[in-house]
């Protein structure tokens, strides 16, 4: 215990100035107000990741509670980072991995980047679809490669990606975006793989059949 007590103040006294600069002048760009269902959000966490969340407003939705305008995917591991950065334990342990609807707050940036890559965003239904496909259990089913931003890309587009990760450890791709599956003769979705060879492999032996 006491080891992990000498840990825990090093990654705090480590992260401080980090912590610093987050609060010194990040303000939001945009108000809710301004934003439209299906916008992904970014939240900085002191420069050394961003955690991404989707704007669902007030659209009923299942699982969806009054007052409850994002959706994201959560993990023990980043909501201990987060609470670590912000020297607040008080919920320490209450929030379960999986998928989640959740009340924006604290700072954040609308961040639709791959709109600029000419991927269109899903329509309204198929958001809508996507969210209520994940919140059924299937969010929890990823792969400890999928994080936040692969499910927010994933709602938004139709298709799992992640950049942050890849500015954060290197800058070649580590992983590869993942693609949504979709069966010309059924609309039942299937899970996303991370292993992209494989995929292709399995696409390879049913073209030959």
């Amino acid at each position: 215990m006491k080891s992990l007590g000498k840990k825990l103040v090093l990654i705090i006294l480590f992260l401080q100035p980090c912590l610093a600069v987050e609060n010194a002048d990040y303000l939001p760009f945009l108000k809710s107000s301004q934003l439209e269902f299906g916008d992904m959000l970014e939240f900085p966490r002191c420069g050394i990741y961003s955690h991404y969340a989707v704007y669902v407003d007030n659209v009923p939705i299942q699982g969806k509670k009054d007052g409850e305008d994002i959706f994201e995917m959560t993990s023990t591991t980043c909501l201990f980072i987060h609470e670590i950065l912000t020297r607040d334990f008080s919920k320490y342990g209450t929030y379960p991995s999986g998928c989640r609807f959740h009340k924006l707050t604290g700072n954040y940036n609308k961040r639709n980047y791959l709109d600029r890559e000419d991927l269109l965003p899903q329509n309204w239904q198929d958001i809508r679809d996507t969210i209520e496909y994940l919140i059924n259990g299937e969010c929890g089913k990823w792969s400890p490669t999928n994080n936040c931003e692969h499910i927010a890309t994933y709602v938004r587009y139709g298709e799992a990606n992640a950049q942050s990760w890849y500015r954060c450890w290197t800058n070649m791709h580590i992983f590869q975006p993942l693609k949504k599956h979709k069966d010309a003769e059924t609309t039942q979705r299937k899970p996303l793989k991370t292993n992209i060879l494989k995929n292709l492999h399995q696409s390879e032996l049913a073209t030959a059949a």
